[in-house]
């Protein structure tokens, strides 16, 4: 059952409005606390606004809320506001916060105004599932154990120490991870995606921006119609495809499983242990294959510049390199992991 909390709940609620009426903005603040136990759901929907959830070691969600506005008149903006009230609903463990316009009175997303916007930011139990979604803001969550689905069509997404299955989409800003575990979803269509630390499996897709993937242990597949790979120390199958750049791939000491890197508008490095072991598949149609690491064992006596295929040390999973505008160059490094 959803209900508005009564005070005898423990809920401490405060609204306050300030309106400027020589500029006609109006600010809306917002504070409400709730005692709750760890292993709920936390659900966000608002209209606009940037959303940034934390975890903490209490068992209580704090909610503070800032919104600001600006139209064509100071009851216009304060109509705009009424019209997408912040509603706190609990039951038991599981909390919902909305900030949704009325189909009946509302036109449009914005309502006609000339700026909208605001901030919640929320302290929950470190051990809770998170789904969160905005119009018109960006999303961070860090340190929570649980899973996180967060949606944006304005803004960009950030999370950092999550353990948990993270689904993460945006139509307008990049996405960062940081040391997260667990199965990872991530699509932009408006910018780039940069992973560091971490594990699991990964999967992510942008039409507008590159990929750095680094130190991640788990298998990675990435994609980008709009600009370069930089992938390195996967600790499991690695798949690369980009549309529009360049790719460049430094692999681990021991490579876990396949490997195979594509571009349509660049070229490929890779750099690879000394000592590694593995079978090389590389051809261009735009440029040459080159390697610092001779063949230890050639799959064909035929000698082309644009082909490179064959054993490099003992042999082992298969590298497979594509490139259809540039050059393949196959690099000797130190070993580092």
């Amino acid at each position: 059952m959803n209900a508005s909390l009564p005070p005898a709940l423990g809920a401490v609620a405060t609204l306050a409005v300030l309106v400027f009426t020589a500029q006609a903005t109006t600010d809306e603040s917002f504070r409400r606390t709730l005692t709750v136990a760890p292993g709920g759901t936390l659900t966000v929907e608002v209209d606009f606004g940037a959303i940034e959830v934390t975890g903490t070691a209490e068992d209580e969600v704090i909610l503070e809320v800032s919104r600001r506005v600006r139209g064509k008149s100071v009851a216009a903006e304060k109509a705009f506001l009424a019209d997408r009230p912040i509603v706190v609903e609990q039951d038991g463990a599981q909390v919902t916060i909305r900030a949704r316009r009325s189909a009946k009175t509302s036109w449009g997303w914005g309502g006609g105004m000339k700026e909208t916007t605001g901030r919640y930011l929320l302290r929950i139990p470190a051990k809770f599932d998170v789904h969160l979604n905005t119009a018109g803001g960006h999303l961070q969550v860090a340190n929570l154990t649980g899973s996180v689905r967060a949606g944006t069509s304005g803004g960009g997404l950030k999370f950092v120490r999550i353990s948990g299955p993270i689904q993460g989409h945006t139509s307008g800003g990049g996405i960062s991870l940081t040391a997260c575990q667990g199965t990872l979803q991530l699509v932009t269509s408006g910018g780039g995606i940069d992973v560091t630390g971490g594990g699991g499996t990964f999967q992510a897709h942008t039409s507008g921006g590159g990929i750095l993937v680094k130190n991640f242990d788990g298998p990675a597949k990435v994609e980008t119609s709009g600009g370069d790979l930089n992938l390195e120390n996967i600790g499991g199958e690695l798949k690369g495809e980009t549309s529009g750049g360049s790719v460049h791939a430094t692999l681990p000491q021991l490579i876990p499983g396949p490997v195979r890197l594509e571009t349509s508008g660049g070229g490929v490095t890779v750099d690879v242990p000394a000592a590694a072991g593995f079978d090389l598949d590389a051809a261009t149609s735009g440029g040459d294959c080159t390697s610092e690491r001779p063949l230890t064992r050639q799959t064909s006596n035929l000698k082309q510049s644009n082909t490179l295929r064959g054993a490099m040390g003992d042999g082992g999973p298969t590298v497979t390199l594509r490139s259809s505008g540039g050059s393949i160059r196959v690099r000797s490094r130190a070993a580092t992991r």
